[in-house]
């Protein structure tokens, strides 16, 4: 066998030894969640699969490409003092990048995408993750075993494969003679495997791969399939919005709305706020929306008296993206939260800003450490001047040893600290015990239901706190003039719906008032979707504020708004409009869908539907984002940087 032929062999067993691996996780990967992957046929999966292979190399080749090419210029000696180089480095390297696919066997199941560059941040900031650790280890054992299994398979299929390519290697005979045979060899080797490295890097087109290429020969609803999460990673490290190439200037930025009610008056004077967010309560868990669940008693009898809203949504799948939608209403349509991208700088004009104008104290509380997911940086930056978390918990025996303070306890304190605020108040109560690992004290192990899945105890146990919690508060002389709006922070994929793109999204939004007829209000509605970035516009006009304000979302009661919603799923943004739903990435449009009665998004419409409909809503999602991005890239999330543009436009 001549010298071409041996080394170009040795290189594409070396090839083939590394790609297993990956090729193993994403089968692991696949079978783990199921259930997400909707498939129009085997063939799709199939696609999906082999198209991945395209990304598993392309991290490959980065990671891996000296110890890949070095092999021409070796002889058996200098072959022999690198192997104990190669071998260490080719396993913690790839033994770590295929620990992030591994990790996305559980993570998926909360972000229904690939983990991006915020996974690294999410680690690194803060000291919850390392807490936790031991439990994440405990939980999730079999993670722990694949990672054990894959360090040890690099560490003897490395021993044997490189007696072969030693074996091969002695076949030269290496003597660095100046034969133009030998060189002429080499020279096409590297040729070949420049021009192979080249095309997994850049492609046929000439341009760099990113994250939505993995929709341009598989079905977009098996991307997170195609992809592989080092790739993610590192294609959206230190970069923002890369999903969205604004496709034209906006000449109104729309979210910047004027509120006015001049048609109701709900309360005779100015009501303390208090928004609940209980962590992960999907409607699924919820009796008031799923008959068969009985962990929500409390919550049941509580939203039988509260104005509730079937189609209603978070505008995000985690817990750091909650906050921007509800008080800054910035949906989460980025492959980074909002806290971590460069945009966190921004100016915002915020709900909490416009509340503190009106004469509201705000306050912010939730039992876990100041700092975790950033709650107490984005609570002041929005302008919210009273922060309690555990670091202000007056017993520390109360820790629950993981996240926080247990919900019930800290619910009392929050009504103690509210009894003593000045009125009006706006504060948000956020939940943390139906968290994983979903712990509850010792003395309800025995008290609460049985349950198939380890949540549904801890949000019964979060169900009697709460109901402790309106115990409490509805002795104290503010609570009749109160207006409660209740929701998640986001959902929990539990039912087959919930694991829809769609579905993944749903969450309870409620407005209750003890004291107020909350159901006058279904008579205003003219919006159906209420969404997190609704809350905002819509509370402003409840209140009569009769002013400016700065908002991607819509109030549900103004007729003139757009009934719409939105989210980013799986690198596809979903644009919710009336009985439809429209899917883009930056590239196209891949499906057009009626909701109302194909929920799970089974019959694309796109290629056998009214055109002039479906270019209606094209053009509708295509304003919203070109303004959205637009705004975030240039500050303009401020009625100040807003009146700033606009003043400079005039002078031009």
């Amino acid at each position: 066998m001549n010298v071409f032929l041996i080394t170009l062999s040795n290189f594409f067993k070396k090839i083939i030894f590394l790609i297993l691996p990956y090729i193993f996780t994403r089968l692991i990967f696949f079978i783990f969640n199921y259930n997400y992957f909707i498939a129009e046929s085997t063939k799709e999966l199939i696609r999906s699969f082999l198209w991945g292979l395209r990304f598993d190399l392309w991290v490959i080749i980065l990671f891996n490409f000296p110890f890949l090419i070095l092999l021409p210029l070796s002889n058996k000696k200098f072959f022999s003092k690198t192997l104990k180089v190669e071998k260490i480095y080719l396993t913690f390297v790839n033994s770590l990048l295929l620990l992030t696919n591994l990790i996305d066997i559980e993570y998926f199941k909360y972000t229904h995408k690939r983990s991006t560059a915020d996974l690294i941040n999410l680690i690194f900031t803060g000291s919850d993750v390392w807490i936790l650790l031991p439990t994440f280890i405990i939980d999730f054992w079999y993670i722990v075993v694949f990672w054990i299994l894959l360090i040890l398979y690099y560490l003897k299929v490395h021993k044997f494969l490189t007696k072969d390519i030693i074996k091969n290697i002695k076949t030269f005979k290496f003597s660095y003679s100046r034969h133009i045979y030998f060189y002429s060899n080499i020279f096409l080797f590297y040729l070949i495997i420049l021009a192979f490295s080249f095309l997994v890097l850049r492609g046929t087109k000439l341009k760099p791969i990113n994250i939505l290429s993995a929709n341009l020969h598989a079905s977009y609803k098996l991307s997170a399939l195609t992809l592989n999460t080092p790739f993610s990673i590192i294609k959206t490290f230190g970069k923002n919005f890369e999903n969205y190439t604004i496709k034209k200037i906006p000449t109104n930025l729309y979210h910047l709305q004027y509120i006015k009610n001049d048609t109701l008056v709900l309360f005779k004077k100015k009501p303390n706020i208090i928004v609940l967010i209980l962590e992960s309560f999907s409607k699924d868990f919820i009796g008031y929306f799923n008959k068969n669940s009985i962990y929500t008693k409390f919550l049941d009898s509580l939203l039988q008296n509260s104005l509730v809203f079937e189609h209603s949504f978070a505008n995000g799948r985690r817990s750091i993206d909650c906050l921007p939608s509800l008080l800054a209403s910035i949906p989460a349509l980025d492959q980074k939260p909002y806290k971590f991208s460069v945009y966190s700088s921004n100016e915002l004009t915020a709900l909490p800003m416009i509340l503190n104008k009106m004469g509201y104290s705000t306050y912010f509380f939730h039992g876990g450490r100041n700092g975790t997911m950033g709650f107490d940086v984005f609570t002041a930056t929005s302008g919210i001047t009273y922060y309690y978390g555990k670091d202000q918990y007056p017993n520390k025996n109360d820790y629950d040893g993981n996240w926080g303070i247990w919900d019930e306890p800290f619910l009392q304190f929050s009504a103690e600290i509210l009894n003593n605020a000045k009125t009006p108040f706006f504060a948000i109560i956020y939940t943390l015990s139906s968290h994983h690992p979903y712990k509850i004290p010792e003395k309800y192990k025995s008290i609460l239901p049985d349950s198939p899945e380890p949540i549904l105890k801890s949000i019964a146990y979060t169900d009697i706190s709460l109901k402790k919690f309106f115990h409490k508060i509805k002795n104290y002389e503010w609570f009749k003039n109160s207006l409660f709006i209740i929701t998640a922070d986001h959902n929990y994929a539990s039912s087959n719906f919930s694991k829809t793109p769609i579905g993944s999204f749903a969450v309870p939004i409620a407005l209750y008032s003890p004291n107020t007829d909350i159901n006058l209000l279904k008579n205003y509605i003219k919006n159906t979707y209420f969404q997190h970035i609704d809350i905002y516009p819509t509370l402003c006009w409840l209140l009569n504020f009769n002013d400016t304000i700065v908002s991607f979302g819509k109030n549900i009661f103004d007729k003139t708004k757009n009934n719409f919603a939105i989210f980013l799923y799986d690198n596809n943004f979903y644009y919710l409009k009336d009985s439809f739903v429209i899917v883009f990435n930056n590239d196209n449009f891949v499906g057009f869908y009626n909701y109302l009665k194909d929920s799970f998004l089974k019959e694309n419409l796109i290629t056998n539907y009214d055109s002039s409909m479906i270019n209606t809503y094209k053009e509708h999602i295509l304003n919203f984002l070109d303004n959205y991005f637009f705004s975030l890239n240039n500050n303009l999330t401020s009625l100040k940087t807003i009146k700033l543009f606009y003043e400079k436009k005039r002078t031009k």
